[in-house]
């Protein structure tokens, strides 16, 4: 599951990590998620949707690091 966003993302980060699933949550600067870092099976990616260059290097690293992406 990939989740945008500080505020809704951070409670549905939370919300999906406490059902067991793996999370990918994109921030603009990781450095400020450490709310989100520290949930168990999530991974923190710096992501600037206004960059179609970071879209492609942030969905590239959370694919990696989860073993792939569905849609």
């Amino acid at each position: 599951m990939i989740v945008t966003g500080a505020g809704l993302g951070l409670v549905l980060g939370r919300l999906l990590s406490a059902r067991g699933d793996l999370v990918a949550g994109t921030v603009p600067d990781p450095s400020a998620a450490d709310d989100l870092a520290a949930l168990p099976g999530v991974a923190v990616e710096q992501l600037d949707l206004a960059d179609s260059d970071s879209v492609a290097s942030a969905v590239a690293a959370m694919a990696d690091r989860l073993g792939g992406v569905t849609w």
